[in-house]
């Protein structure tokens, strides 16, 4: 179990540990603005190493596989998202879209979770804990 520090809780540090957080912010303490802008930076950055899973699957089952050999946010970050779909079933979400001639035109969505990787070895060892 971490340490709890005065100035953080133990939720803080277990999910920002020391360790990590010194490594990616130079041993500075970072304020909630610059942990935010880090971690989208990461998502960004780990377009390429992105896993697609459909929203049957919830947030937690899956960080529950993930966890016990990544650490979340560092390695690995979830977002749900709304993708489009071209199976048009029954059921999903459905909206119009101006198309480039001005038209409207009808597309439908699904709801999924998105999860990207730091690396290819990561996003590979995710596909294999998540089949």
């Amino acid at each position: 179990m971490p340490t709890t520090s005065k100035t953080h809780s133990k939720y803080y540090t277990t999910m920002f540990p020391q360790h990590l957080m010194e490594e990616h912010f130079h041993g500075e303490t970072p304020t909630a603005i610059q942990r935010a802008n880090k971690f989208k930076d990461f998502w960004e950055q780990w377009a390429q190493h992105e896993i697609v899973v459909p929203k049957n699957r919830n947030h937690a089952s899956v960080h529950k596989l993930l966890n016990q050999h990544m650490k979340s946010l560092f390695e690995y970050q979830i977002r749900s998202a709304l993708r489009e779909d071209h199976n048009r079933e029954k059921g999903k979400i459905t909206v119009w879209v101006d198309n480039d001639q001005g038209k409207n035109t009808q597309k439908f969505l699904s709801k999924v979770l998105v999860i990207r990787f730091a690396s290819p070895e990561l996003m590979a060892l995710g596909k294999i804990l998540l089949s």
